[in-house]
């Protein structure tokens, strides 16, 4: 995995990863909000990279996850 120098966000060719904490520092709560939110489902689950059993968030996902609830309080 590379860094990416200006987000810090790692990624693995053209796709970006959230650790928990970063997840829960982009919506300014806790990660275990954020834990809370993947098991109550509308929220992105996370997947597993490596054998070492590395969790991490797709920010694509994210993004697509935010914009649904833009969309719902009728903000496009």
């Amino acid at each position: 995995m590379r860094s990416n120098a200006l987000t810090q966000t790692p990624d693995v060719g053209s796709t970006k990863f959230l650790s928990v904490q970063d997840a829960a520092r982009r919506y300014s709560v806790t990660p275990r909000s954020i834990w809370r939110w993947v098991r109550e489902g509308g929220f992105p689950a996370p997947i597993q990279l490596g054998s070492g059993g590395a969790t991490r968030f797709v920010l694509a996902e994210l993004e697509d996850w935010e914009s649904r609830k833009r969309a719902q309080r009728g903000e496009a």
